[in-house]
């Protein structure tokens, strides 16, 4: 234990010994956040406000302490002489220490610097921080630097990264946002919002490794979902034609900087549509949010100027492929493609299939989609890249689907549903993985139908010029210690 926390307890002790209690649980009246109250300052206005404590300046008979709430910080300013009781005991006694949550009740003015602050009359210790918070720091050469900057530290540790992290906290406050403007612009489409399971008896709608658990009362294994598109078509079958679900999905497959084993998708369906339309609707869905959010529609990832009012790119994979790597794949032997392949230096496991699909999308996956940096609709996919899709008409090897990609990153998937049971049946059987009672709903019949599920982790790492997906999520996947 550090030297400072052994002070802080005994502090704690001096509490409980005066019989102060630590940790109240009054309702409390606060006049408003802080930055409004900056916002609309009025001289000699009676506040009253809570927050955490993150600069302690002791001037002799004058003590300058900085709060913060969520939204921003203010200044406070005690005379000591002002103080009575137990307002004086906190003061006397040395007790308040950075990280401390108090409530403060005083009247607003300015200082000779013009700084807004507030004249303390009365003081209340909230919460006692135990810990030393790692707040910004001056080095030897007058620098501000980050104390809490590692980044498995800041994984871990997430609320320490809250308190001290503004720019942590701003991300996460935009993502409550996107999804509040994605359910209104969705809504706004006449969508309704559903629910679908979380435990599965078969896993599919997408081609992923699940989580495996057990249910002790049906005796069985069950699976975390891994995408929630099938129970949304059987939704669909069922005469609901604009769908949409915010779900969270479970992959037991890699972590890096664009997965996390358990992350956010949209997914939503509707009727009497194809992947055209969707593409624009895509579109549509996008510029909105952009706007909402940056009120803008040209914004800044990384070293990228994004323009989401362009015209998005559409390319087949095919095309781009030949684009950028100047080699034309179309109607060429399998043979020769594995030999364009391995000269590419592309690597692959041992359990890597050599087909022609495989390699095309190999290929484009390592090759050329970090080369799509504007919003990009790649299309003409393979037939047995995707078995839940529809044909596109007189082509029995390319499927009615694309993939929305900005800055490399895959952004959305989408499809002209496959709604033919026979076929699907077929494609199943295919992969090995059948699901009767979906075969059983197409039977009954889905009207013709398109959908799009979009990684919502990834959109906020756009929105919020993030260049990890574990900066998106309160808490992303960690090995335990």
């Amino acid at each position: 234990m550090l030297d400072q926390e052994i002070i802080r307890l005994k502090k704690l002790k001096i509490l409980k010994n005066n019989n102060i209690d630590i940790y109240p649980s009054n309702n409390i009246f606060i006049t408003d956040k802080i930055k409004n109250i900056k916002k609309k300052f009025i001289l000699n206005k009676k506040i009253y406000l809570v927050g955490r404590i993150i600069n302690i300046i002791n001037i002799g008979k004058i003590l300058f302490i900085i709060i913060n709430d969520f939204y921003d910080k203010i200044q406070i300013y005690i005379k000591k002489n002002n103080l009575k009781n137990k307002n004086l005991f906190f003061i006397k006694n040395n007790i308040l220490d950075i990280g401390d949550i108090i409530y403060v009740y005083g009247f607003l003015f300015k200082t000779k610097t013009k700084i807004i602050t507030i004249n303390v009359i009365k003081l209340k210790l909230l919460c006692k921080c135990l810990k030393i918070l790692p707040y910004y720091k001056k080095n030897i050469k007058g620098i501000i630097y980050n104390k809490f900057s590692n980044i498995e530290k800041i994984h871990r540790y997430r609320y320490i990264d809250l308190i001290v992290n503004e720019n942590s906290k701003k991300i996460f406050y935009i993502k409550s946002k996107i999804f509040y403007y994605i359910r209104k612009f969705l809504n706004k489409n006449k969508f309704i919002e559903v629910e679908t399971p979380i435990l599965h008896p078969i896993y599919g709608g997408a081609i992923a490794n699940p989580f495996i658990t057990y249910h002790l009362k049906n005796k069985e294994k069950i699976y975390l979902r891994i995408a929630n598109e099938i129970y949304l078509k059987k939704i669909i079958v069922g005469g609901f034609n604009k769908i949409y679900e915010l779900s969270k999905n479970f992959r037991n497959e890699s972590i890096d900087k664009v997965h996390n084993p358990e992350f956010t998708m949209l997914e939503l369906y509707i009727t009497y549509k194809n992947f055209y339309w969707m593409m624009n609707f895509c579109k549509k869905f996008l510029l909105y949010i952009c706007k909402k959010i940056h009120n803008n529609y040209i914004i800044k990832y990384n070293k990228y100027i994004l323009n989401f009012k362009k015209p998005f790119i559409i390319k087949s994979i095919y095309e781009i492929i030949k684009d950028i790597l100047k080699i034309n794949i179309i109607n060429i032997t399998l043979k020769k493609l594995i030999k364009i392949f391995n000269n590419l230096n592309i690597k692959v496991n041992k359990n890597f299939i050599f087909n022609k699909n495989n390699i095309i999308l190999k290929i484009f996956e390592k090759k050329c989609q970090s080369k799509c940096i504007q919003p990009t609709f790649i299309i003409d996919y393979p037939k047995d890249s995707s078995p839940l899709t529809k044909n596109i008409n007189n082509n029995k090897n390319l499927v009615e689907r694309f993939e929305l990609f900005i800055c490399g990153y895959e952004i959305a998937n989408s499809y002209t549903e496959l709604n033919d049971p026979f076929e699907q049946l077929k494609r199943f059987k295919h992969i090995n993985n059948i699901d009767y009672d979906f075969i059983n709903a197409l039977k009954i019949g889905m009207p013709p139908t398109t959908g799009i599920g979009i990684g919502i982790d990834r959109l906020v790492m756009i929105f919020t010029n993030t260049l990890s997906i574990q900066d998106t999520i309160f808490f992303p996947q960690m090995k335990n210690f």
